[in-house]
Parts: C-alpha cells; structure tokens; sequence
C-alpha cells in the first residue's frame, strides 16, 4: 500500500514538473518580430487570467499521458523502456505536427509568415520534448517487477489499420473543410493546408504503429481504444487550447478535435468489422 501511494505521489509530482517546465518554455521564448502581441481575451482567461488557464492546460495533458502510462503498464507484457519510448515518442509527433496547423483566424500566421512556423517549431519542441521525458519518468515509476519482458511484433494487419488510420483523418479532415464542420484557411492557403493534413494523418498512423506494439495483437477492437481513448482524447484537449484563451472559439475547437476522431473511429470500426465477419465467415467455411 505504501509502495502503491509512493508511486502515485512521485508520478504526480513529475506530471506538475512537466507542466511547469511546458509553461516556462511557452513564456520564455520570443514571439516572432513584426506583428503585434497576442491578446488572449476567452471568458477563461478574463476570470482566471491566461496563467492558470494555461497551467490548468498544460496539467490536464500531462495527466492524460499519466493515466495512459498507468493502464498501458498494467496491460503489457513489454519493458518500462518500450512504454515510455512509444507513447512519448507518439505524442512528442502530435504536438510537434500539430502545432504547425495553418489556422489564420486562430494564428497571427498571415502576420508573421514563415518566422512563425519557425516559433511554432520551437514551440512544440517545448512540448515534445517534456512529453518524451515524463513518458519515460512515469513509465519507469509505473513498472511491473517481473523481468521477463515480451517484444511484441508488429503484424500485416497492423501497417493496414495504420493506413485506414492516416486516410481516415485525411478523409475527415477535407469532408469537415468543405462542409464547413471544420473551420480552415484551405481557400486563403490551399498547399499549405493541403501538405499540412496528408502529413499529420500521415504521423497518425505512424503513431498507431508505435503504440500497436504496446497492445496484444490478439485484441480486435485495439485499434479503436488506440484512436478513440489513447491518442483521440488528448487530440481533442490539445486542440482545445485555442479555444480556452481565445474568445468564442471554445465550442469551434472542441467539434474540430471531436469531429477528427469520430471520422477515424467510424473508418476504424466499419473496418475492424468487416474484417471479424470475413473471419468468421472463412471459418465456418472450413
């Protein structure tokens, strides 16, 4: 029990470190020369002010990844260092792709031009790189006693769902860009918006082979628990964060993350059950 508590108090502890040292790093570095200052005017920020709406941010996506760690080392039959290597690796990709989105009404991008994806560079840097450490802190403090790991190996099914992954957000994306579901710059910056999406759901499906090879490749619906709970959640909340410190872009942000992953989970699902009644089908055949 006192073992138990230890670990909950010291992961704990290394989920506030990381998020002190995101929101250090976010301060600290420099806005690109030329445009003016950002003016974070959401009814959060008016309230709280932008600090602890950025603290309450940066804790909430350090504790999702704890609780990930936590259920993933319960689960796994793989090595402390392969857990924390593949979901920080996993999220480091996310936040470094996904600060890149090209969002003019959201983003002083038309301002700044390239200088500013340069800062949003060095601005998902400041969140990959606490990611990657956490992940390995919490999977190192979350570790099972037993030494007799398993590398688990990735089958054909798996790169196939990785590519229903990476079509299925690219898909979603473009349905939300030209229903208007998801509000986008596509018509002001087409190439830009374009290369931006194929890439990031390129990364998503990159991401699912990473985590693949924490799972059990025996369970069916993995794919859905990766998208939709793993890596979806923290999407959503991640995007979430233009809409918590600008104003009236709360609800927009949060259907942009929701809508993404419902799109994929639907692809996932339609896929994964084609492929149980194929399955099912073939043995009774035999």
């Amino acid at each position: 029990m006192k073992k138990r508590s230890l670990r909950i108090f010291l992961s704990l502890i290394l989920v506030l470190l990381c998020a002190i040292v995101a929101i250090v790093f976010h301060i600290i570095v420099p806005t690109p020369s030329g445009g003016e200052e950002q003016v974070f005017d959401s009814i959060f920020c008016q309230i709280f002010s932008f600090p602890v709406v950025a603290s309450f941010y940066f804790v909430i996506l350090s504790l999702h990844i704890y609780v990930i760690i936590l259920f993933l080392s319960k689960k796994s039959c793989i090595s402390w260092k392969r857990i924390g290597a593949y979901v920080g690796l996993s999220f480091a990709l996310i936040y470094l792709i996904g600060m890149q989105e090209v969002v003019v009404s959201a983003s002083p991008f038309a301002t700044y031009g390239f200088d500013f994806v340069i800062y949003e560079l060095i601005i998902g840097l400041g969140d990959a790189i606490p990611t990657l450490l956490i992940s390995f802190g919490l999977a190192y403090i979350n570790r099972k006693e037993e030494k007799n790991y398993k590398n688990i190996k990735l089958l054909k099914i798996d790169y196939i769902y990785s590519l229903v992954v990476a079509l299925g957000y690219i898909i979603t994306r473009f349905i939300g860009y030209f229903t208007g579901i998801t509000s986008s710059d596509i018509n002001i910056y087409p190439l830009p918006v374009t290369l931006w999406t194929i890439i990031f759901g390129i990364a998503l499906g990159g991401v699912y082979l990473l985590i693949s090879q924490i799972f059990d490749n025996k369970n069916s619906f993995k794919p859905l628990i990766i998208i939709g709970i793993i890596v979806g959640l923290n999407w959503i909340w991640f995007n979430l964060f233009i809409g918590l410190v600008f104003k009236g872009l709360f609800f927009e942000m949060l259907l942009r993350g929701t809508f993404d992953v419902i799109g994929v989970c639907l692809l996932l699902l339609v896929f994964v059950a084609c492929r149980i009644i194929w399955i099912r089908k073939n043995a009774s055949f035999y």
